[in-house]
């Protein structure tokens, strides 16, 4: 399956299985009269039906295991959702009924996280099944696409990426969500290559549909790198210098189109130029200064767990998930948030160099997961996320089942160089 050799299914797989495809085929037209889905999907609102089957997981793990396990993350991640809850009843009093859906947008995380933490998976099965689910959201952006090409709606018309919506979200999350497995596919050596480079030119296909800046600068830059290796690979120098410079040549050329052709700027519909740093993250400095001033309003308790588009001058959030923990939730719920990701982060990093866990046994998998997690939680430096129910259940779902295979690899290492130490004993023995 892409790549993988997959063993036979577990519980934890079916959960993240199940989870994909409510997040990819759930959805509703609440709150979007002028771009109604326009694809198959089944009406209503992914977060119910995903809690349902967390809950049913997490019965499973009560009935069948003994006892559970949990980590310093499980702990803060528990610490700022209390937080958070705290904050905002500071800010808002008793009248919590109304604010409860930001809640759980916000802090099930630990939710999530705990139970991936716990049950049984095939991290292999994981990745793939991540990479079908990408696949999955490419062809219904191409059939949306194809839906209005139809109606004569054409992707430089303005009103085009507004329409972009499938069941999982609209064109930046979307996008926010295939550029991971673009990633994934860098981390597995396929036996066929057409397999990767079939995935890789749908992913391209699909991202160029969005009409994501963001997104397409990315995948930009992971052909520039990919393409750069491949010219290194080439044994004849003089080959090597003709191939390259060409490269160069055309990177060029490509970068003189982007500036001159007003064909850029049409595409991009509602691009500002390269005039000044907010013109080219599309007025997110000014958001950023603003949620700032939001803060500084209210440092300790933010301004709770609320949503008001009018204040973000139209935007959606702040387009930073630290900037808006700090306004929503204050201080305390930031550094928490901060520590939080740092403990990951340091984790991952310390077992790649680690003696414990020697470096045949990070394999493609692993650095998969890895790479997903760490292109997710750049995007929402950039991108709305806060209120983001999908990334959060694919984030700390992931950072979950890699924990544990972090923790069952070290054993597994301990063990068994504890039998070759008791094996060589023996022999010294004889």
């Amino acid at each position: 399956m892409l790549g993988y050799k997959i063993k036979k299914w577990r519980v934890g797989d079916y959960y993240w299985l199940l989870t994909l495809l409510i997040l990819a085929f759930v959805g509703s037209n609440d709150g979007f009269d002028d771009y109604p889905l326009v694809i198959f999907h089944i009406y209503g609102a992914k977060y119910i039906y995903q809690l349902m089957i967390t809950a049913f997981f997490l019965g499973l793990i009560c009935i069948s295991k003994k006892s559970v396990s949990v980590d310093i993350v499980f702990f803060l991640l528990l610490a700022k959702s209390g937080l958070d809850f705290f904050s905002s009843y500071m800010v808002n009093g008793v009248d919590f009924q109304s604010n409860w859906y930001f809640f759980i947008c916000t802090d099930l995380g630990v939710v999530f996280y705990f139970l991936c933490y716990n049950i049984q998976y095939d991290l292999k099965r994981i990745v793939a099944c991540y990479r079908v689910f990408a696949i999955i959201l490419s062809f219904q952006v191409f059939a949306v696409f194809l839906y209005y090409a139809g109606a004569g709606m054409l992707i430089s018309d303005e009103a085009y990426k507004g329409s972009m919506r499938i069941p999982f979200a609209a064109s930046n999350v979307i996008a926010s969500a295939i550029i991971p497995a673009v990633l994934c596919i860098f981390c597995t050596q396929h036996k066929k290559k057409i397999i990767g480079v079939l995935e890789i030119l749908i992913y391209m296909f699909a991202l160029v549909l969005l009409k994501s800046r963001g997104a397409i600068l990315i995948f930009a830059i992971l052909a520039e790198i990919y393409i750069i290796l491949l010219i290194f690979k080439i044994k004849n120098i003089m080959n090597r210098w003709i191939v390259g410079t060409l490269f160069i040549l055309l990177n060029m050329l490509g970068v003189w189109i982007i500036l001159h052709s007003s064909f850029f700027y049409t595409y991009f519909g509602g691009f500002r130029g390269f005039s000044s740093l907010n013109d080219i993250t599309s007025r997110r400095v000014e958001v950023w200064q603003y949620s700032l001033e939001e803060f500084f309003k209210k440092p300790i308790f933010g301004r709770g767990l609320y949503y008001d588009e009018t204040n973000f001058i139209g935007s959606t959030g702040s387009h930073n998930i630290i900037l808006e923990t700090l306004m929503n939730c204050g201080i305390a719920s930031a550094i928490l948030h901060i520590c939080i990701i740092v403990k990951l982060l340091w984790t991952n990093v310390r077992n790649i160099v680690s003696r414990k866990v020697s470096f045949h046994r990070i394999n493609q998998a692993r650095l998969s997961i890895v790479v997903v997690l760490v292109t997710l939680y750049a995007n929402s430096m950039i991108e709305a996320s806060y209120y983001n129910y999908i990334n959060d259940v694919i984030f700390w779902s992931l950072a979950g089942f890699l924990k544990r295979d972090w923790i069952e690899s070290a054993s597994c290492e301990m063990m068994v160089g504890h039998k070759e130490e008791t094996m060589g004993y023996l022999e010294a023995k004889r």
